[in-house]
């Protein structure tokens, strides 16, 4: 369950970018923002749960993940 909220969230956002950039309208239609309420849902329970130490390395490995500028992991995965 949780890497496909990720994948949908993932994907309702490139779709939200993909229609934004064609018609220069930029918003979240209902059910990609269904996708994204169930994954900001499962980031709440997951710092509700987890301990500190690991939120704090979960965001150093974020950090480090954006800075280099890499495609997704995800995209990768979907892909296959």
């Amino acid at each position: 369950m949780p890497l496909q909220c990720y994948e949908r969230a993932e994907a309702a956002l490139e779709n939200c970018m993909v229609f934004g950039s064609k018609t220069g309208t930029w918003g979240i239609c209902a059910e990609d923002a269904s996708a994204i309420a169930q994954l900001l849902g499962l980031h709440d329970h997951q710092l509700d749960t987890a301990p500190l130490h690991q939120v704090v390395d979960a965001e150093r490995q974020l950090r480090l993940f954006v800075a280099s500028n890499a495609a997704s992991p995800l995209t990768k995965r979907s892909a296959k």
